[in-house]
């Protein structure tokens, strides 16, 4: 029965394989796939459930894709696949799809066959399938060609781009083998070389197709069999995989065949063949010897063919190799060449020989000289040692017989270690008995002085264990640490049980000697958690007492891994004594558990007597645990020791308290504050918690004492730096704004009531009263650490704004009243000056009288900006109102000495010269702009004022911008305009282009948008240059006054809100200054009157007139319930983080349930086990020292070996 196949949808990416078959090494950019397929027979079966069975019975060799299809009747396909090619699995969702996934360790093939399967298979296929899997590249099978040949099918999949109009093209008539068409299409003069997408010629595609008539007809018609693809291969290479020994004849008869050509990595043809597994391999090999092959060929990695054929173990085909090899080569350099040093890591070929298992190659190299002691490069090990590892009894045997004096010599590799090393730490039993009966050494030592019993008992060999130690092997032997087997045994319990039933053991008391380190092998076993080996060794007479160099029992290590079940068996009968033992650092068991957090050991130990000690520093395990952060250690020690909570530790004079809030626990902290016994102390630097907190950064813990009910007696006074406000104004202004929150209270109902009252403490804000005897000057710098750091928030706090009130109304609205009316004063005195000079008949005597007010009051100004200068030093010189007003005070003074008190009526104009009116003219301007800058100090209309000053700084940097364009307007209108504005008889429009700065000028008006102003440019006469004229005023017109200018306000439209913010932390921080500077001209005596501790505010009652008045130019604050303004943006992304917060608890309750269970659990198989773990297997045992453990200086055996880069494989593994 014929299967229609046409057209099957093909989806892959080809990685490369390592078999050198089928998916032999290609380029990773390489997206096809040749897919060959012999099929010897189809068969339907019918079963009683009417399902039938289609077997695709494939060739044998590995370079085909051998699969099983089998059809149920829910019309499942399922595909069983050899493991020589990777592992496969057929995955189907639906009847019409099935799905192959290929894996190995460098192959990924996803193949997706979509025709629709009916109840018969030939159904037809739609002609373009529509694809559903999506990869990286779109790739379908282009052509599926099917052909009877004597009983077999081949079929081929080929991916590559699905043409549109599926036209015939030279390498698609190759594939099929149509050679009538293919002769007609070369007649049209088509390339026949001409190469595909990927690099191939037709005549790799016919070869990949098995097209032997085609490929004789290609060669025929002169196609280029030297010719590589992307993959780099040639049409040989491509032949020698598929096996078809009829096509490799047909290549090798062809007069421009290149034999030895080479391919990826410089393999050969040869290589390929050498490699290939597969029937005709043998013959195709014999061939192409026949036509000049060379066996001596090495390719990049020196593999020659004849190493690739004993790597395969290919018996038959080394014989072959090493027949032409002698016919060839006779010279003794020539043969050690092909033996010795055949790959890239210096190998032998019987090393290649032996890795492949297979004892006939071996032979055959030890028959052609090959020795049993070369040493491999690499790691020096010889054939011997390798043998030793795989565990190949069968080819030791056969090395022994060919070079028994290879056995009686010492073989050392590069770690000094023996073929019986290799063979012990593998649990080889069989190899170690070969050896061990043909006299090897015993007891030989490898670099770190360990035999082959230590390498055993480390790995959990304890058969090879046994057999050594009836061999006679020295269980006295130690390493370079002076650990014994029974150190390296801990953790594998049969192996330690092995060894503790050796009465040598017993006699020599090798169950307590120490390491290099002290410990004993207790010490280890405690230390890891071996409760069996902790068991064994307790039995067998070790001494639990026993300490090592940091005077460390068992009993502390147990202790300090939480391993519960070993303390209770270490402290059985009368070594309770051990848990008050203290280490090197008077470290007691319960230290060493409250430091590591082992909340369930800590418990046993209270509840067994354990007694609170103090080490070498002073802290007691209360300490450790509130460092640790366990929260259940410290609740158990508080409650067993109530005393010990405000115990100070001897460097710093820190608590627990101290230690919890420097590392950040903030539960501890809630605890401790919590407990009636805590009380709250200063440590050396006297330091509490709160300041601790702060230095430290830990927020969440000046949060949780900032919620806590003794908050206030945390905060304190500071002698020198920053006080805690300051603080945390600098590093956490959230936990500020808690702190501030703390400070206000309310008592009413604010709704209705009239005795509705808000209470605000200012201790924070303004420190303790004795802070201001010591230096008045710093006080409220909290305001000022405010203003720097621009902490818009603090400073829109009730309390600092009620702060800000109180002094306002104390001191500040009368200092800046008074300054206030002084300078209106001196204003409408200059004011009425400047305009009634210029009248003569009110120019009177009467005029000295506001003269010699304002020249008194710029004196007294003057004076005042003196003393400013004094007190503000440097910065004084920074601010521009200062200028402005030294500008001022000099000029009015100028103004006033110039002018000579009476005048002539004939003489008026002389007296009032031009120079007098610009001074006066000056001083005038600059006064009302200084008045108007007073006015931003109260806060009605202060905000206004400074939005327009900074408005005003915007503008001059735009001013630079506007420079170029006027510049690039003006000079051209100057050139081509200036002969058309000469009209003497109109002198409103003489000047406006006659002169360049009048051209600039009249320019810049025009940006303002004053397109009138001249007059209408082109009204009166002919202009010179009308064309260009006309384009650059149109430029003109079209650039300045509605991009340039439109653009403009566009920027400082959307721009409002910034500075609007930015004029609030201004005003703020404005007001800040002025109650700062009124502050520090204010005497002591004065500021101690006036000091307030706290404020009562009734907001619903009324007010009278003058606290009205009072409060007009008080800085404006918000009240306890109202709110600042939040930029819409930063609510969002808080909204945001609030979910993602709730998410993360809800993972944190579900990660404390399963640690809760999982602790569950633990406890029922502890209680069920006898050993407190289960027992494993000889086999599966692994070395406890090869745990990474704190106390040992060491990570175990195994660990150290592949450090040193040597490769192990598991126990009891063999390939014979």
């Amino acid at each position: 029965m014929a299967t229609n196949w046409d057209k099957v949808k093909y989806i892959s990416r080809v990685r490369p394989d390592t078999d050198g078959g089928l998916f032999d090494d290609c380029n990773d950019s390489l997206d096809e796939c040749d897919v060959r397929v012999k099929i010897n027979e189809v068969l339907r079966e019918t079963n009683e459930n009417g399902s039938g069975t289609h077997a695709h019975r494939l060739h044998p060799s590995s370079t085909h894709l051998r699969t099983n299809f089998k059809r149920n009747s829910r019309e499942a396909l399922y595909l069983s696949v050899p493991q020589d090619i990777g592992r496969r699995n057929v995955v189907q969702k639906s009847s019409s799809e099935v799905s192959i996934v290929k894996t190995s360790l460098r192959t990924s093939i996803s193949m997706n066959l979509l025709p629709h399967y009916g109840s018969d298979l030939n159904e037809d296929i739609p002609a373009r399938p529509q694809p559903c899997v999506k990869t990286n590249r779109r790739a379908f099978v282009k052509d599926l060609f099917l052909k009877q040949e004597e009983g077999d099918c081949y079929f081929k999949l080929k991916s590559g781009d699905y043409a549109e109009n599926e036209r015939e093209t030279l390498h698609t008539l190759s594939r099929k083998g149509n050679t009538e068409e293919l002769r007609a299409f070369l007649q049209q003069n088509e390339d026949i070389d001409k190469k595909d997408s990927y690099g191939k010629t037709a005549l790799h595609c016919a070869i990949s197709a098995g097209q032997v008539n085609t490929v004789k007809f290609l060669l025929h018609k002169h196609a280029n069999p030297n010719l590589k693809d992307h993959r780099e291969e040639a049409a040989l290479h491509t032949a020698v995989r598929t096996g078809n020994v009829e096509m490799v004849e047909a290549l090798l008869n062809h007069k421009t065949t290149n034999v030895n050509i080479e391919g990826r990595g410089k393999y050969t043809p040869l290589h390929n063949a050498a490699h290939l597994e597969h029937r005709n391999a043998l013959e195709i090999c014999q061939k192409l010897l026949d036509c000049g092959a060379k066996v001596t060929a090495r390719a990049i990695d020196q593999m020659t063919p004849l190493s690739v054929a004993a790597q395969k173990g290919s018996a038959d085909i080394m014989a072959l190799f090493f027949k032409k090899c002698h016919e060839v080569q006779r010279g003794t350099k020539q043969k050690l060449d092909l033996l010795y040093g055949v790959d890239s890591e210096g190998s032998s070929l019987l090393h290649l020989a032996i890795d492949s298992g297979v004892l006939k190659a071996v032979k055959l190299c030890l028959d052609h000289g090959c020795s049993v002691t070369a040493v491999k490069r690499l790691n020096g090990g010889t054939p011997i040692h390798l043998a030793c590892r795989l565990g190949a009894p069968m080819i030791l045997q056969c090395l022994y017989e060919h070079d028994p004096a290879a056995f009686q010599h010492a073989l050392l590799d590069k770690e000094f270690m023996t073929p019986l090393h290799r063979c012990a730490m593998y649990n080889h039993i069989s190899v170690v008995q070969f050896l061990v009966d043909h006299g090897v050494d015993l007891n030989p030592r490898d670099r770190e002085k360990c035999t082959p019993l230590l390498l055993a008992a480390a790995h959990g060999c304890s058969a090879v264990v046994s057999l050594l130690l009836e061999s006679g092997a020295d269980v006295t032997s130690e390493d370079d640490k002076k650990r014994t087997a029974l150190h390296w045994a801990v953790g594998q319990d049969r192996t330690i049980e092995r060894l503790l039933k050796d009465t040598r053991v017993q006699e020599l008391q090798l169950v307590n000697q120490q390491d290099i380190t002290g410990a004993t092998a207790l010490h280890y076993a405690a230390q890891g958690g071996f409760l069996k080996s902790v068991l064994l060794l307790l039995k067998n007479g070790t001494d639990a007492s026993l300490k090592n160099n940091k005077l460390e029992t068992p009993l502390h290590l147990a202790a300090s891994h939480g391993w519960l079940p070993i303390v209770k068996k270490l402290m059985d009968g009368r070594q309770t004594r051990l848990m008050n033992v203290g280490n090197l650092n008077d470290h007691t068991p319960l230290h060493l558990a409250a430091s590591n957090g082992q909340d369930k050991v800590v418990k046993f130990l209270l509840d067994r007597g354990a007694t609170i000690e103090r080490d070498t520093d002073g802290r007691t395990p209360l300490h450790f645990a509130a460092a640790k952060g366990s929260l259940k250690s410290v609740q158990l020690i508080c409650s067993s020791s109530p005393n010990f909570i405000n115990v100070e530790d001897n460097p710093d004079q820190d608590t627990a308290l101290h230690l919890a809030a420097k590392n950040g626990h903030a539960a501890i902290v809630t605890y401790l504050l919590s407990h009636d016994s805590q009380n709250v102390t200063y440590n050396a630097y006297n330091q509490n918690a709160l300041d601790v907190a702060i230095e430290a950064g830990k927020e969440p813990v000046v949060t949780c004492i900032a919620d806590h009910l003794r908050w206030r007696e945390l905060c304190h006074r500071v002698e020198e730096g920053f006080t805690q406000l300051q603080s945390l104004i600098m590093k956490m202004p959230l936990a500020a704004e808690k702190f501030l929150d703390k400070c206000v209270e309310e008592s009413g109902d604010k709704e209705k009531s009239e005795d509705y009252s808000i209470t605000y403490d200012f201790m924070l804000l303004q420190g303790m009263p004795d802070l201001r005897k010591h230096d008045p000057k710093k006080y409220l710098d909290s305001l000022h650490t405010m203003v720097k750091y621009k902490r818009v928030n603090c400073l829109s706090h009730p309390v600092t704004g009620a702060i800000m009130n109180i002094k306002w109304r104390s001191v500040g609205w009368k200092a800046y009243t008074m300054n206030l009316g002084f300078y209106i004063l001196f204003l409408v005195m200059l004011t009425i000056m400047t305009v009634l000079l210029e009248d003569e008949e009110k120019a009177t005597s009467l005029l000295d009288i506001p003269r010699f007010t304002i020249v008194v009051m710029s004196l007294f100004h003057l004076l005042k900006e003196i003393f400013q200068i004094w007190d503000e030093k440097f910065k004084y010189l920074l601010k521009i109102d200062n200028w402005m007003e030294w500008f001022l005070y000099m000029t009015s003074l100028v103004y006033m000495f110039q002018y000579s008190g009476k005048m002539d009526p004939n003489t008026a104009k002389d007296h009032y010269s031009y120079s007098l009116k610009a001074v006066a003219a000056t001083a005038i301007f600059i006064a009302w702009v200084i008045f108007v800058l007073y006015l931003r100090r109260f806060s009605t209309f202060g905000i206004y004022i400074i939005m327009m000053t900074n408005i005003i700084k915007t503008l001059v940097k735009i001013i630079i911008l506007f420079i170029p364009f006027v510049i690039a307007f003006g000079i051209p209108f100057f050139l081509l305009l200036r002969e058309r504005f000469k009209d003497e008889s109109n002198e409103a429009t003489q000047y406006l282009f006659d002169r360049l700065p009048y051209s600039l000028f009249t320019t810049f008006m025009l940006i303002l948008g004053e397109m009138k102003y001249p007059h209408t440019v082109f009204k009166y006469q002919p202009i010179p240059y009308p064309w260009i004229s006309y384009v650059v005023y149109i430029i003109f017109c079209v650039c300045m006054p509605i991009i340039i200018k439109n653009l403009l306000i566009g920027l400082s439209v959307g721009d409002v809100n910034r500075i609007l913010q930015s004029a609030k932390m201004e005003q703020h921080g404005m007001q800040v200054e002025l109650l700062l500077e009124l502050e520090r001209a204010t005497p002591r005596k004065v500021l101690r009157k006036i000091y307030v501790a706290f404020c009562v505010e009734y907001p619903n009652k009324k007010r009278t007139w003058r606290q009205k008045l009072v409060e007009f130019g008080s800085p404006k604050r918000h009240t306890a319930n109202q709110q600042t303004y939040v930029n819409p943006a930063l609510v969002q992304i808080s909204d945001k983080v609030t979910k993602l917060a709730e998410k993360v608890d809800q993972q944190e309750d579900k990660l404390q349930n399963i640690i809760r269970l999982l602790g569950r659990l633990d406890q029922r198989l502890t209680e069920m086990s006898p050993a407190g773990k289960p027992s494993t297997s000889a086999t599966d045992e692994k070395p406890a020292l090869a745990r990474e453990t704190p106390m040992v200086p060491f990570n175990g055996y195994a660990q150290e070996r592949q450090a040193a880069g040597m490769t192990r494989r598991t126990s009891m593994e063999s390939t014979v």
